[in-house]
């Protein structure tokens, strides 16, 4: 399959839950960023979501990005200040190149 790199034009975060050490030596816990990465990403709209969906008051968002192994469904992702809560991670035609990623915004 072609994958067009040049579409890859937002930046986009992965947070995960972790452990870290803060300014005064304590450590908590909390979201961290994961990895930060170049993606596509575009909300659907329409004939793309159900009539279940439309009736939902969630944005789904359609991101697409490269191949990485260290990405999972538990992660939430940082797009513009809105954090999406992951719904589905696609390995396009299983061949380790890109991933198509499901996203819900729940107004956090």
């Amino acid at each position: 399959m072609h994958f067009d790199v040049g579409k890859l034009n937002k930046r986009i975060s992965f947070l995960t839950y972790g452990e870290r050490v803060n300014e005064i030596g304590q450590t908590v816990k909390g979201e961290l960023v994961h990895r930060t990465v170049w993606a596509s990403v575009r909300k659907l709209r329409g004939y793309e979501l159900s009539v279940a969906e439309r009736l939902n008051p969630e944005s789904v968002y359609h991101i697409t990005t490269r191949y990485f192994n260290d990405i999972f469904e538990d992660m939430k992702i940082v797009y513009n200040n809105k954090k999406l809560h992951i719904t589905n991670i696609v390995d396009v035609d299983e061949g380790h190149f890109a991933l198509e990623i499901t996203a819900t915004d729940k107004g956090e």
